[in-house]
């Protein structure tokens, strides 16, 4: 029997919520994805930048051995490059802490080797780790120990006192992108959360990783605008370029019809030659181009709207075109930067429940992040799979209690590259209750309500699918003066023979619905039998 609030109910509305969160976890993997290939878009730029920095501070040092005047300047460009490597190299052993915890690695030694990236892990999807190493277990009141994110944020804040000061002393200009204050709740705009909270709370590794590479992005990006403008404040917007070296930065991955922007320079720029920039061109044509068709330029930097709106790869390229030292023609530059657009998505995930049904059609939706759906190819076992077009597939499995697994590989720029895989539990969808209208468990009724009902049905408590069930067959059982009467029906329906048990009974009895035989409509076709239902008459 189940009564009404019993733990049997509480654990099928569980269920409930855990099956209605499974179907969006079969998105998940899109945006775990897209976040090692953003990630891995931002530590290339993060090393075009330490390029940058390098040939800066070769630079300034050459020119403060050459003339006095620059000395000073070198030497708080010096400090400058101390304090951004100290915060860079400690947000870069959070990030192997964070990598090696989710993997159940060695801390000490991964931080030694200094080797460990996303791609090196499986877990990429682990939201435990960083909210436990970062935040701790209350996000309003988080963790202010070594290595976690307050930590991080004091020493943020710490960095850019400390640039500010030396930025005011010299009476030079800079723009900070870091900014650790308090962020807006999503849900409640007028409710704010702690920049920690904000940040690493219930964040998968991957994303997580992905925003301290973006944070060093941002204290490389400060470094070299402080040690240009320290240099460009002595004189150096007169220095002479040996050579040039083209830059393209840009989003790796874009939303599909959102708006993204690129930026094409040259390294090491010398902002009194400013760069005529043509997407498309080749050098063959470049003695046809006309200066009116350039990119505008701003601060030194082409500004280009990156096309999004056909999904995959895509490839920006172009030439940059600059005169020469001599003033008399010009020097070109190829360049070329592959980026993918995906769809707009979002997803909960319930990582530890993946479930796949007997007897029904699971839907799968099945993708890669920047990779055609026609470039996608699915291997299923313990399981079937049919294609609906566009990423979406029906997964069919035969035998509870076993493991389904769905391997994915994408064609990228013609390599099949595995993707990986996700494993599903095999599950026999729950039995049914037995139910009379919209009563079932243990209930009262009226007489005349009674004489109302045609028969019983079987019915699904608060289950994702739409499933319908049979009932072949079943028992009433009632005490008539005093004897217990027992009748049995074939079907659904009450027979003329209960039917007279119920007019024989008063204020006070009891019938027993029991022995209810039932299966499904279409699909898995085993006979179950469910539980029973206990009904007092409560008057006429």
């Amino acid at each position: 029997m189940s009564a009404e609030g019993s733990p049997r109910q509480k654990m099928i509305g569980m269920m409930y919520l855990v099956l209605t969160a499974l179907l969006a976890l079969n998105v998940s993997k899109e945006i775990i994805n897209a976040f090692v290939v953003i990630n891995n878009g931002v530590e290339t730029s993060n090393k075009a930048f330490e390029s940058k920095n390098k040939d800066l501070m070769d630079m300034f040092k050459d020119q403060s051995a050459k003339d006095s005047k620059y000395a000073e300047g070198y030497t708080h460009a010096l400090q400058v490059k101390t304090k951004s490597e100290e915060l860079y190299n400690f947000i870069g052993k959070l990030k192997i802490i964070l990598l090696a915890t989710a993997e159940k690695l060695d801390t000490t030694v991964a931080i030694k080797e200094n080797k460990l990236t996303l791609k090196d892990i499986e877990k990429l999807d682990d939201y435990d780790t960083p909210t436990n190493i970062l935040i701790g277990s209350d996000p309003a009141v988080p963790r202010k120990d070594h290595y976690s994110a307050s930590e991080l944020k004091q020493k943020l804040n710490d960095y850019v006192d400390g640039i500010e000061k030396i930025a005011t002393s010299d009476s030079i200009k800079v723009h900070l992108t870091i900014n650790t204050e308090d962020l807006r709740s999503i849900e409640n705009k007028e409710e704010k959360i702690s920049w920690e909270a904000g940040q690493f709370y219930h964040t998968p590794v991957s994303a997580s990783v992905a925003l301290l590479s973006k944070i060093q992005s941002d204290i490389k990006g400060t470094e070299s605008d402080v040690i240009k403008a320290l240099f460009d404040k002595i004189g150096g917007k007169t220095y002479k370029i040996s050579g040039w070296t083209p830059v393209v930065i840009a989003d790796n991955v874009i939303l599909q019809n959102s708006k993204s922007e690129a930026q094409i320079f040259l390294g090491a720029l010398d902002k009194s030659q400013v760069p005529e920039v043509f997407v498309g061109a080749t050098k063959e044509s470049a003695a046809s181009l006309d200066a009116k068709n350039a990119l505008r330029v701003v601060d030194g930097s082409a500004i280009y709207d990156m096309p999004s709106g056909s999904l995959g790869i895509q490839k920006l390229k172009g030439i940059i075109r600059i005169k020469n030292p001599e003033g008399n023609g010009y020097n070109l530059y190829d360049f070329e930067k592959e980026f993918s657009v995906s769809p707009p998505t979002a997803t909960v995930a319930a990582t530890k429940m993946n479930v796949l049904y007997v007897g029904v059609e699971n839907p799968l939706s099945i993708s890669v992040p920047g990779v055609s759906s026609d470039k996608v190819q699915v291997s299923p076992s313990n399981c079937t799979l049919s294609s609906q077009g566009k990423g979406n597939y029906i997964a069919k499995v035969t035998s509870p209690g076993q493991i389904a697994t769905i391997s994915v590989s994408a064609e990228i720029n013609g390599t099949k590259v595995n993707m990986g895989k996700q494993e599903f539990r095999v599950k026999a969808v729950p039995d049914p209750a037995p139910a009379m209208g919209k009563k079932h468990g243990s209930f009262l009724i009226s007489k005349s309500e009674l004489g109302a009902q045609s028969g019983i049905q079987a019915e699904l408590e608060n289950f994702a699918f739409d499933l319908k069930f049979d009932v072949l067959s079943f028992d009433v059982s009632a005490k008539v003066g005093d004897f217990i009467v027992t009748k049995s029906a074939t079907g659904n329906r009450f027979t003329d023979d209960m039917k007279n048990v119920f007019g024989r009974l008063s204020k006070g009895s009891k019938i027993y619905i029991e022995n209810v035989k039932a299966r499904m409509s279409s699909g898995d076709q085993t006979v179950r039998t469910l539980g029973a239902m206990s009904i007092t008459i409560s008057g006429n």
